[in-house]
């Protein structure tokens, strides 16, 4: 599915491969080895050098996997559950780079109104974004998806 440049987020242009452009509207989220990177950029990692820090480090990962990373992989089993942790509330709607994706994933899983209220947020707080390139993503959802241009309609 190709967005055109100013439909994207701007950090999207910083691919030197135009086409690569086209093709990534962006990440819902990463993990690198050595490190959790949640949606918002929040991350941590370990650094082991030797026996006395692989043992704090197995130490704080297993405590991040029992508790926090649990709790978040328990609410992002299923895009389901995941459209509908988004829409629980502003602090849990996506920003900066997932906010496309996630927008799109919603109307691709038939969630119009979650889609919907994550523009509408996003339009009121939109982080690092600016309002033609979400006007023109807008547009290009409207487009590219009839359900989601009749709710723009009514």
């Amino acid at each position: 599915m190709h967005f055109p440049e100013d439909a994207l987020d701007s950090s999207v242009l910083e691919f030197e491969e135009p086409t690569w452009r086209h093709r990534v509207l962006s990440e819902l989220d990463t993990v690198s080895q050595g490190a959790l990177l949640g949606p918002r950029g929040d991350f941590h990692s370990w650094l082991v050098t030797d026996d006395a820090t692989l043992g704090t480090a197995a130490e704080e990962f297993a405590a991040m996997v029992d508790g926090p990373l649990a709790d978040w992989i328990r609410l992002r089993r299923s895009p389901t559950e995941f459209l509908q942790h988004c829409a629980e509330g502003p602090e849990h709607r996506p920003t900066g780079l997932a906010f496309r994706s996630t927008t799109v994933l919603a109307l691709m899983e038939g969630f119009v109104d979650i889609a919907r209220s994550l523009v509408a947020g996003h339009e009121a707080d939109p982080y690092d974004d600016t309002e033609p390139r979400i006007a023109r993503f807008e547009r290009e959802l409207a487009h590219r998806f009839p359900e989601y241009g009749a709710l723009q309609r009514s």
